[in-house]
């Protein structure tokens, strides 16, 4: 299985797998429908934030994304 965390050393990102944010996703209440808007969202922006930044701590962007969708 290929290695899908942050390498933090080198500043790369490895995104995780769909399956991984999916379960994710339904472990905190949410439709798969919506973990995989979030996949392919960030998918289509290499895991960059807006500003550019890679994106080393998927978790903690869907949990905020999460939390937007919630309030």
């Amino acid at each position: 299985m290929e290695n899908h965390t942050p390498n933090h050393e080198t500043g790369n990102v490895n995104p995780p797998f769909l399956e991984e944010v999916i379960g994710y996703f339904i472990q905190n209440g949410f439709p798969q429908e919506e973990a995989e808007i979030f996949y392919y969202y960030f998918t289509s922006t290499d895991w960059m934030t807006d500003s550019n930044i890679p994106i080393h701590d998927w978790k903690a962007h869907a949990n905020k994304w999460m939390w937007n969708l919630r309030h």
